[in-house]
């Protein structure tokens, strides 16, 4: 999937340093985000955890 996509992106774009640049700072922004997320729910779920395992 991965690959596909980089060869799609390669046969649309070029092999500029610009666009895959961009790619790469979009790609890693929306990671970021979605650790934040993840981060930010567990954080949530914690102290409910916490008391479930009490009872």
């Amino acid at each position: 999937m991965y690959l596909e996509s980089f060869a799609a992106f390669s046969e649309r774009y070029g092999t500029t340093s610009p666009a895959t640049a961009v790619l790469l700072g979009l790609w890693r922004l929306l990671a970021d985000a979605m650790l934040l997320v993840g981060y930010r729910v567990m954080l949530r779920r914690a102290p409910r955890r916490q008391q479930s395992e009490k009872t």
